[in-house]
């Protein structure tokens, strides 16, 4: 579905679509400005800066190294320059059970960091998925879910405020037969209701990606071959079949519309068949080693309060190592061995 054009009262949905045309570079989509721009960075130049933010399924990067190396193999030199400062327990509703602090430390909160990581990134947009460790591997609560959407609420209000564009991803499936946690609460629908909501928060301009409901179509399509097929070996983390099915419902809504703007549908066939011939046959490692060093670095620089995480380069260093890693990977596109 594309937004009707905008009028005197939709200025916030009309600053929304302008702001994700130039972010990913197709131009802008309206003459009028309906929102301050972001400031631009200290000798900032295209292509466009994509920040990921979300947990340790974000962080792990491949789902992200995958989105890139489509990006790279259809956009060339013009593709987005995706930054991964996704953080492992981190939740968007600064909630933490009193049982992860066997772990050594209560669950952060994106709250806590996403100013110094918008100041320093300076993105043109942002794609942000929350919800699998909001919930708390709990049943549906209503505290709880309340705490969500203001989190959420509040990463929105703060981009607009910023003028940055977002994109919000829904959370992947959680496969309960399979997880250490969340068992006999029914945590799968949780992450269903959260993302109910955050597909319904649409009809306000917001620019939403059903990627969980793509997801689960696949995982039917496959247990119906395999019943014991799963995304997700241990019923929270995705595998690599399950980062490829990520990335495909990012790629395939942003295939479908131009822009990541209120798709109804994730379902074209024909459209995500394409797409996976084409991821099949590209090798994202290359991508991936840059996602990694970078996501180390800006980590680092930035600061947070999750131990145990690598120690980046300096920053200076690792972004003159991803320019040659990038630059290699617009030499050629690197096929899958």
């Amino acid at each position: 579905m594309r937004a009707e054009p905008a009028t005197a009262a939709q200025p916030a949905a009309c600053g929304r679509l302008r702001l994700l045309a130039r972010a990913i570079g197709l131009g802008a989509l309206f003459v009028l400005a309906c929102q301050t721009p972001a400031p631009p960075r200290e000798g900032a130049e295209s292509p466009a800066r994509w920040l990921v933010l979300g947990d340790s399924i974000a962080w792990d990067g491949r789902w992200v190294a995958e989105l890139e190396t489509w990006l790279v193999a259809t956009r060339g030199a013009e593709a987005p320059e995706l930054i991964d400062c996704a953080l492992p327990s981190e939740t968007i509703a600064g909630l933490s059970e009193p049982e992860h602090l066997q772990h050594g430390f209560a669950r952060p909160c994106l709250s806590e960091r996403l100013a110094r990581v918008l100041d320093g990134v300076q993105p043109d947009l942002v794609l942000a998925c929350y919800g699998m460790n909001d919930g708390l591997y709990q049943p549906l609560d209503p505290q709880r879910s309340a705490a969500f959407r203001a989190g959420i609420e509040a990463l929105v209000a703060e981009l607009e405020r910023r003028g940055i564009a977002f994109t919000l991803l829904t959370p992947p499936p959680f496969d309960e037969a399979r997880a250490s946690v969340g068992r006999g609460a029914d945590y799968d629908a949780v992450l269903e209701s959260y993302s109910a909501w955050l597909v319904a928060q649409r009809t306000r301009g917001w620019s939403v990606i059903d990627t969980r409901a793509g997801l689960t179509t696949r995982l039917v399509r496959e247990r119906a071959r395999d019943p014991n097929f799963t995304f997700s070996p241990d019923g929270v983390h995705l595998d690599e079949h399950g980062h490829r099915a990520f990335a495909l419902g990012v790629a395939a809504a942003l295939t479908r519309d131009g822009v990541p703007e209120p798709v109804e549908s994730e379902g074209d066939a024909a459209v995500e068949s394409h797409l996976a011939h084409m991821l099949d046959s590209l090798d994202p490692a290359p991508a991936r080693a840059r996602i990694l060093l970078l996501r180390d670095a800006w980590l680092t620089h930035t600061g947070h309060t999750r131990p145990g995480l690598p120690t980046g380069l300096p920053l200076d260093e690792a972004q003159a190592r991803a320019s040659e890693l990038r630059a290699s990977a617009l030499r050629g596109l690197h096929v899958r061995p």
